[in-house]
């Protein structure tokens, strides 16, 4: 039972200090420009999961609205962490997953288990409450986080939808190309 939990705090653990580190490397270059370097980076180390080509060509129609998602999600992060804290930042990037469901009935016409209804009604105050009491108020950069969640949410849903119909490394390659 160690390994899973083990594996979950070390995932928590990247997964948090990518916020730090996207902040300091704010400082030498532009968001978008940090983002497209990201991107271009996460490109050329998955191209070697490259399927043929004609998988390739069949998940353009799905990979290329997912990269456009994609892209917005960690553009509107990256902005929004030039103006707020990474931790502020990290939990309102958080929120997508209270974000999904919505999503899921919008785009899958899914109906929501009452659960994952129940979890958006207490995030959205919880959201209210982290981020707005005290000195700091809700700012530019809260806001460009909160665009982050939604488009990362709408990522999961989109995945959900086109993914089974996809080769998985076609899909991951190209909507990062």
């Amino acid at each position: 039972m160690i390994g899973p939990t083990l594996g979950l705090l070390t995932v928590a653990l990247l997964w948090g200090t990518t916020f730090v580190a996207i902040k300091a490397g704010l400082d030498d270059a532009s968001p978008l420009l940090f983002v497209g370097i990201r991107f271009g980076i996460g490109a050329l180390a998955s191209s070697v999961l490259l399927p043929r080509r004609a998988e390739i060509r069949a998940a353009l129609g799905a990979s290329i609205p997912l990269g456009i998602v994609l892209a917005v999600g960690y553009a509107s992060q990256t902005l929004g962490l030039q103006t707020t804290t990474p931790a502020r930042s990290a939990f309102i990037t958080g929120v997508n997953v209270a974000l999904v469901p919505l999503w899921a009935i919008l785009i899958l016409h899914r109906r929501a288990r009452w659960l994952s209804l129940i979890g958006l009604l207490i995030t959205l105050p919880g959201l209210w409450l982290l981020t707005s009491p005290g000195s700091q108020t809700w700012g530019i950069g809260d806001a460009w986080t909160l665009l982050c969640a939604a488009f990362f949410g709408l990522h999961v849903v989109l995945v959900n939808l086109w993914g089974p119909r996809h080769d998985g490394s076609a899909l991951l390659v190209s909507q990062l190309s």
